[in-house]
């Protein structure tokens, strides 16, 4: 399977995030449990989707960015979309070798 996220898709969902940041942090009563249940399960979504693209990708040093998916997803879920053209053209060079 392979899957085809371009930068500017991936540019939108983190800006519907620090949205969903900004609501979050604004609403109180009735309303926080279900914005915290949507951005919960919108940030899952997202980060789904980021993990998907690093896998399907031939990106230059994988095995950093898989790891740090999961022990500071803050850290990839925000940089890795700003770096990841960069990453795929140096993971293809080195494939090309």
């Amino acid at each position: 399977m392979n899957i085809k996220i371009s930068t500017n898709t991936i540019y939108i969902l983190l800006t519907i995030n620090a949205i969903f940041i900004a609501l979050v942090s604004s609403i109180k009563g009735d309303m926080l449990m279900p914005t915290v249940f949507a951005f919960v399960a919108y940030s899952l979504a997202l980060w789904v989707i980021i993990l998907a693209d690093m896998l399907s990708n031939p990106i230059y040093n994988k095995v950093f960015w898989i790891w740090s998916m999961f022990f500071i997803p803050v850290f990839s879920i925000f940089v890795y979309p700003f770096r990841r053209e960069r990453l795929i053209q140096i993971g293809k060079n080195k494939k090309n070798r």
